[in-house]
């Protein structure tokens, strides 16, 4: 479809196309100008009923809901993407679209209750799975196109990836050293409670400058009743400044939490965004 307005339009099929061109099989019917929309034509069919709201000018307000039925193209592609632990890693910003970011704790749970004696309960888990919400945007053509290429190849609930978790989860103490493999941090507790936990053994460390370095964590070492040792699968390569880091968060392993993933356009379609549930996993491959 080449399109201006409701009266200026022509619908033509794709003869070839290169990286520049696009040759239809046909003449244009009319002449468009530069920049007008260029864009393809989906077969489908109407989901519902059409509802509509009418003004007392005549206007109306029409919604309507289709489903393409010409979905059978495979687009899964990560190339281009970063990458952790042979997955994808998305650490593009978690962008908020409200105040807050909801967030869940799900455990299986099973309780025992004969109801004439104490009540028991135990979980075959030894964890909780963390479930959030996560907002990826694409401002171009280019970038909403790598983001529906990504959202293929995860295949709704089946694929996990990484995400940090943005926050400044470790508070850093001692600055790394180049040949060193350590990372001295505050005693927040992490070899009493958290021990090398599967989705808290990978960290994330960002720089001032955008610069972005993955470690994997093998042990930790209560140092002093102040400090931890944290000790990592590589040294650090370089040394590195305590006012230079902007953060360490934690990498955690997830995946979508549905098969329905919407990809919303905003702004008149100048941006658009991927906003769906996710839920850490028990993977530490």
């Amino acid at each position: 479809l080449v399109y201006t307005d409701s009266q200026n339009f022509d619908v033509q099929t794709v003869a070839s196309f290169t990286s520049t061109t696009i040759t239809f099989s046909n003449a244009l019917l009319a002449s468009y100008t530069t920049g007008v929309a260029v864009c393809p034509l989906r077969v489908g069919f109407m989901r519902r009923n059409t509802a509509s709201s009418r003004f007392r000018s005549g206007d109306q307000n029409l919604r309507v809901s289709f489903t393409p039925i010409d979905n059978d193209s495979d687009l899964g592609d990560v190339s281009g993407l970063d990458s952790y632990n042979s997955k994808v890693l998305m650490d593009t910003c978690n962008a908020m679209v409200s105040s807050s970011i909801s967030e869940s704790w799900q455990r299986d749970i099973i309780v025992i209750d004969n109801r004439t004696g104490n009540i028991t309960q135990d979980s075959p888990w030894s964890r909780s799975k963390r479930g959030s919400s996560l907002t990826l945007w694409a401002n171009t053509k280019v970038d909403l196109f790598t983001l529906r290429k990504f959202v293929h190849a995860m295949r709704g609930r089946q694929i996990s990836f990484y995400v940090p978790t943005f926050g400044k989860d470790l508070p850093i103490n001692v600055a790394p050293l180049t040949a060193s493999s350590d990372l001295v941090i505050d005693n927040i507790g992490y070899t009493q409670f958290i021990d090398v936990d599967l989705n808290r053994k990978h960290i994330w460390v960002r720089l001032v400058d955008g610069t972005v370095l993955t470690r994997e964590i093998t042990t930790a070492v209560e140092t002093s009743s102040s400090i931890e040792t944290l000790t990592m699968t590589a040294a650090w390569g370089q040394d590195i400044a305590l006012a230079d880091i902007d953060r360490i968060s934690y990498l955690e392993e997830i995946r979508f939490n549905s098969d329905e993933i919407r990809i919303s356009y905003d702004l008149g379609e100048r941006t658009a965004r991927v906003s769906a549930p996710v839920l850490t996993t028990f993977d530490d491959s």
